[in-house]
């Protein structure tokens, strides 16, 4: 049997370009600082089991783990993630219905935008 790890974002399964996507990793009976991680779709930055992935390109990303051992790295296992734009914020104005009457919408004071994903 192979060594258990796990690579896992902590906010979404989808990685985002243009922000900072934490994700935690670790693996069984292994020192977080043993550990050594590559991508094939951006950068990590991060130590010790925290780490940030940010995207280069929309698509697939692949996190390789690594161990090492007597100056080498050897793989542990993988990820898999999807790459995505942020998508466009939605405008919400008042209660955010569909329908507004012209004396509701002037009375309000202000406008928010939500991202879809949050």
């Amino acid at each position: 049997m192979g060594q258990k790890f796990s690579i896992s974002a902590d906010q979404n399964n989808i990685l985002y370009i243009g922000v900072d996507n934490p994700f935690t990793v670790a693996a069984e009976n292994l020192s977080r600082k043993m550990l050594v991680l590559k991508t094939d779709n951006g950068s990590i930055s991060g130590k010790n089991g925290n780490y940030t992935f940010r995207g280069s390109q929309i698509g697939k990303t692949t996190i390789v783990l690594y161990k090492k051992v007597n100056g080498k790295l050897v793989e542990i296992g993988r990820n898999y993630f999807r790459v995505k734009n942020i998508p466009d914020p939605i405008f919400k104005i008042g209660s955010g219905r569909d329908t507004m009457s012209s004396k509701e919408i002037s009375s309000q004071s202000y406008v928010r935008l939500i991202l879809p994903f949050a």
